[in-house]
């Protein structure tokens, strides 16, 4: 089985219609293919945040995460988000990738927020928060 050195998620990452999908980031959690390190640097958005549970992980102090209330990936791609389709579970299925602190807040902030509204933290906010390594 081949070992990935690094998988380094740079600038721009989002989920659903973008350039991460929940699925890449539940394979790469699941370490299928295994990766010894995780790097983030730049926007990370939505699923892309999943990987803050990732083993082997640093961020750059600059880098820019986004949460918000999950949506369907039909309204993803309609630009009309109302969080509406999504199964009950969600906030939990998602919330379990993060770091207890941060999945604290994330559960105490996310369920019936309106998805439209972002929630940014930078790679210093998340490592006071969340005790993430910087790289």
């Amino acid at each position: 089985m081949s070992v990935l050195a690094s998988l380094i998620i740079s600038g721009g990452a989002w989920a659903g219609g973008g350039n991460i999908s929940l699925t890449e980031a539940r394979l790469l959690l699941a370490d299928t293919p295994p990766v010894e390190r995780v790097e983030i640097y730049g926007d990370c958005y939505s699923a892309c945040t999943m990987f803050l549970g990732a083993d082997n992980l640093c961020i750059d102090h600059n880098a820019a995460f986004y949460f918000h209330h999950p949506v369907t990936r039909s309204e993803y791609r309609s630009g009309t988000w109302t969080g509406r389709g999504i199964p009950h579970d969600a906030h939990l299925r998602i919330a379990r990738h993060y770091p207890a602190p941060l999945r604290h807040w994330y559960l105490a902030t996310i369920p019936g927020s309106d998805p439209n509204t972002f929630y940014r933290f930078t790679g210093d906010q998340i490592a006071k928060m969340a005790g993430t390594p910087l790289c």
